[in-house]
Order: C-alpha cells, then structure tokens, then sequence
C-alpha cells in the first residue's frame, strides 16, 4: 500500500520542523510510478478509463498534493475538465472540481471528488502521457471527442439513470463505451452510442442513439447508412 503525507502522524505529535521523510526520499517518478501501480490495481478502473478515455494517453500522468499541510494528502488526478495551453498541448484542469485516486495506509485505494476552491492544491509530481499512441493524431482526436461526449452523457443523469437499468438486465459496463461513425450519401456522424431517455432498445432493431461532442443527441437509422464503424472504445461495452 502506498504511503501518503495524510497517513503519518498528526502534526500535533511532531516538532513542527520535522522533516517529512516521504517527500525526502521520493523523486516524481517513483510517486507517478507508485500511483500508476494502485490504479491499475483499482478494481473500478474500468470505469474511469470509460468515463475518461484520455487518461495516461492524451493528458499528462499528475500527482497533487491535497489540502493542508498537517492535513493533506496526495492523489493521482484521474478525471475533470481539459484545458489545452498556447503550444496545443494538453494537461489538467486544476482550477474547478476534479476526481483523485488517493491512496491511504489503513484502506484500499479510492476516487475522491476535489473541489479546489475548498482548500490549496499543488502539483507534486507530473510524467508525460504514455508515447504509445503520440504518433497517431487520428486516435488522440477520437479520444478527445470521445471524452466530450462521454462528459456531455455523464451530465444528464436522465441518461444516465436509463444507462443503468438496461446495463443491470443485459450486464454491460457502468457506462457507455462505443463511439461510433455512420455514413449517409457524405453526411458523416460521430458519437458515443447510448440508451435513450425513453429506453429505445438499440441491439435488437437498426435505431441507433448517439451523443456527439457537442452534447447533441441524435437517432439514426443504422439499415439506411453507407457504413457504421466503431472509431473507439469497447465492443463489448452494451448496447
């Protein structure tokens, strides 16, 4: 289990000048590496790569410290907004809430929701994304437009709510998980296939429900199109 500032002794216990011997003898990689190792140990880590497509592959890989001294903690930052800086490169939104794996001694890992304008927040540590898919703009863009719309679908908890009750009879994953793109005679839509408010069934008839980018829901009818390609995400992932 990995070790956190919050898992130490309570300030009162200590000279108010004694080292922290965590932060003595941790480097910035060995802490992403550390928190890297408890993600992939997370059993809900499934979830947060589908709720967050770009995680460790378009944003960089971040370890903040939480709150303050004497009562803060560290976390890997695994969801929230994306800002992209001046050069077009990426990072995270650590001005307005966020979701952090944190990782204390006496529990099993866990994701916390932050709000930062509750207390300070500071960047301890940061690793490039992972190369892998660096050289392939086309993947990154889908990721990126796959998270939007992921972000737009979580944001309707009438969506969501009927997400739920079809995955609990048909035992898919916590969240939606194809993004796909039809053709129509030039006309191209790209989204992340959902269950409609009203639970229209989406594998037994040709009617497929997308939620684009932009937050846009539209109905299609899958038997008309020139083509229907998954772009991203999970086969198995409903629906």
């Amino acid at each position: 289990m990995n070790k956190t500032h919050a898992d130490r002794p309570e300030a009162s216990s200590q000279s108010s000048s004694a080292p922290d011997w965590d932060d003595l003898f941790s480097t910035p990689s060995s802490r992403v590496t550390e928190f890297r190792a408890a993600l992939d140990a997370y059993p809900m880590r499934g979830d947060l790569v589908l709720r967050m497509p770009l995680l460790g592959i378009g944003v960089p890989w971040v370890v903040v410290r939480i709150g303050p001294r004497g009562q803060d903690r560290l976390g890997l930052v695994v969801g929230g907004g994306i800002v992209t800086g001046a050069n077009g490169e990426r990072g995270w939104d650590l001005e307005h809430p966020f979701r952090a794996l944190v990782t204390p001694r006496s529990g099993p890992a866990t994701v916390i929701e932050v709000d930062p304008s509750a207390g300070p927040v500071s960047v301890e540590a940061e690793m490039p994304a992972d190369p892998c898919y660096q050289d392939d703009p086309d993947h990154i863009r889908v990721l990126v437009e796959m998270t939007s719309a992921v972000a737009a679908w979580a944001s309707r908890s009438d969506l969501v709510a009927a997400w739920s009750r079809r995955a609990a009879i048909e035992g898919w994953g916590p969240a939606p998980g194809r993004y796909l793109e039809l053709g129509f005679e030039g006309t191209v839509y790209r989204g992340l296939q959902i269950v409609s408010a009203d639970e229209m069934w989406c594998a037994a008839e040709d009617l497929v429900v997308l939620m684009t980018p932009s937050g846009d829901i539209v109905e299609l009818d899958a038997a008309q199109a020139d083509r229907m390609v998954m772009l991203g995400g999970y086969d198995d992932a409903g629906c």
